[in-house]
């Protein structure tokens, strides 16, 4: 409609301006799957189904458990200290009066405000008070942290949120050990703070625990980027996501584990599918819970439909990037190494 303003001039000739903005709305409808799958004759199906939440949608909101996890290790001394302690109150102030709250605070030792969360209208004062005197001090053990985290948990029908917030690096199985072990409620959000920090494995606890990984190159921005990663995680929509195809085997689903989805974002996952001997169709499924009701989303796949190869190779970025973290966590193999020598030739990928 904008365009129309512009008779004189091409779309191109707008597009080269840096001037030129064209912005564009979408239906607010309610959950659709949508999925476009890709299938060379002879050669395996590959999909990549996307799900959004419309703005409209209204969040799944009951009281929770909300711990926040900080790191005072030395490296966090000066700026980064005093913005993580701003970035904590800024998530207490906004926690409602029927959540509970929790502060850990952790080097190589850790530090507990509760044995488990209390009611955040009997102790946001001083939970505030806590986070205000946290200094830094020694090393990094994200392990200690974790295990400590998930041992003050209440086992109970509320949801478990954990805000971890670091700057370093720590022993990878160690840390990986305790988190095996937490139990579904849990919902890990991981911020990784510098170029120091452990990447692979914050966002390896973040994915495995139905949570997100958020990278803040600097300490200036972490105040504002926390706000707004409790603004949209406070606001589920869809949770305790479940894949499943019919009429085709199922392998290689990225992210292998799916997260909640809130209100304004979207769920985008690849899979790559063995249809069934004899069947050309099939059907994806996900089911999630919204409250207290269980939902059944569908959408039908045609293993002949023509499609783009973008596909297989959305499918590939994303199976190289899963073999990278686990080089990256696990070490290097020649397999591994392999594999992700053929994808990248494969799809035209730089890894």
């Amino acid at each position: 409609r904008d365009l129309h303003s512009f008779p004189t001039r091409r779309c191109s000739d707008l597009a080269k301006s840096p001037d030129f903005v064209l912005r564009y709305d979408v239906p607010d409808e309610d959950f659709r799957l949508q999925a476009a799958v890709h299938r060379d004759p002879g050669h395996q199906a590959y999909v990549v189904v996307r799900l959004p939440a419309p703005a409209s949608s209204a969040p799944v909101v009951g009281p929770r458990d909300v711990t926040l996890v900080l790191d005072r290790s030395g490296s966090m001394s000066g700026a980064p200290i005093e913005a993580a302690r701003r970035a904590a109150i800024g998530v207490i102030a906004r926690l409602p009066e029927n959540d509970r709250v929790n502060v850990i605070a952790f080097d190589d030792g850790v530090e507990s405000l509760f044995d488990s969360p209390r009611r955040v209208g009997d102790v946001r004062q001083r939970a505030r008070t806590f986070v205000e005197g946290i200094r830094d001090g020694g090393g990094t053990d994200i392990a200690r942290a974790l295990e400590e985290a998930l041992r003050t948990q209440k086992t109970d029908d509320r949801p478990d949120v954990l805000l971890f917030l670091t700057d370093g690096q720590s022993d990878t199985r160690a840390a990986l050990t305790p988190a095996q072990k937490a139990g579904k409620s849990v919902r890990l959000y991981s911020v990784g703070i510098g170029n120091g920090v452990d990447r692979p494995l914050l966002s390896r606890l973040a994915r495995d625990h139905r949570g997100r990984f958020t990278f803040i190159a600097d300490e200036a921005n972490l105040e504002r980027e926390v706000a707004q990663l409790y603004d949209s995680i406070s606001a589920p929509v869809l949770t305790d996501l479940e894949l499943k195809v019919e009429g085709a085997r199922v392998s290689g689903v990225y992210p292998t584990t799916l997260p909640d989805l809130f209100r304004g974002d979207e769920i985008r996952f690849a899979a790559r599918l063995d249809p069934e001997p004899g069947k050309n169709s099939g059907k994806i499924v996900v089911t999630a819970r919204q409250g207290k009701e269980t939902r059944r989303l569908e959408t039908e796949l045609v293993w002949s439909d023509a499609s783009a190869s973008w596909i297989g190779r959305s499918w590939a970025e994303q199976r190289v990037d899963a073999l990278l973290e686990h080089v990256a966590l696990e070490g290097e193999t020649d397999e591994l190494k392999g594999e992700v020598v053929e994808l990248a030739l494969a799809y035209d990928l730089v890894t």
